[in-house]
């Protein structure tokens, strides 16, 4: 941790990080989730935050990048009070891949703060299981867990349904069970 923390305070103090600086990329992109959740990584410029983030060769899971930039974000916000950090993690957000992020973390650590375009937050829950019965079966299962691991949502997935779903009852049961529930 601490050769982790010197690389980054070696970034900080040559703040003019370029691609050409190789072995200081080169190991960031190897301990991408140690550099990522250093305290002192908030510390860094923007643009050097953006190029680490930016990199394909960086070995760190996609929630651990959002929360980086949102560290970095809130660092930044408490020392520019006009800046909005909806605006501040923006410029992050092309960086983050939303769809490798489990959906249960997207919908219970990320969509409630608002930061992530709604948009984004959709198509990164690829896919959404009704529960039907032919759905619920060993092959189907199998089928979505190999192509869409930790994104569907339903039985079986790593987002359960509500009980009392809409999207699972017809509506007429939804609307007859929500009005025995007003009703007592």
């Amino acid at each position: 941790m601490l050769l982790c923390d010197f690389v980054v305070k070696k970034a900080l103090v040559f703040s003019k990080l370029r691609q050409n600086d190789s072995q200081v990329l080169e190991f960031i992109d190897e301990h991408g989730n140690e550099v990522l959740n250093l305290g002192s990584f908030t510390l860094l410029p923007q643009h050097v935050v953006r190029l680490i983030l930016s990199r394909e060769e960086l070995q760190a899971d996609e929630f651990t990048k959002f929360q980086a930039a949102l560290m970095w974000g809130k660092k930044y916000c408490d020392s520019d009070p006009n800046a909005s950090i909806k605006d501040v993690i923006g410029n992050f957000i092309d960086y983050i891949q939303f769809h490798k992020i489990p959906a249960n973390a997207l919908m219970r650590d990320i969509h409630p703060l608002g930061l992530v375009p709604y948009n984004i937050i959709v198509n990164a829950l690829a896919y959404q299981h009704d529960g039907a019965r032919p759905h619920f079966s060993v092959p189907v299962r199998n089928h979505l867990d190999a192509n869409y691991p930790n994104r569907w949502i339903g039985r079986g997935g790593s987002v359960n349904w509500p009980p009392l779903s809409p999207d699972l009852n017809s509506a007429r049961l939804f609307f007859m069970r929500s009005f025995k529930v007003k009703s007592s």
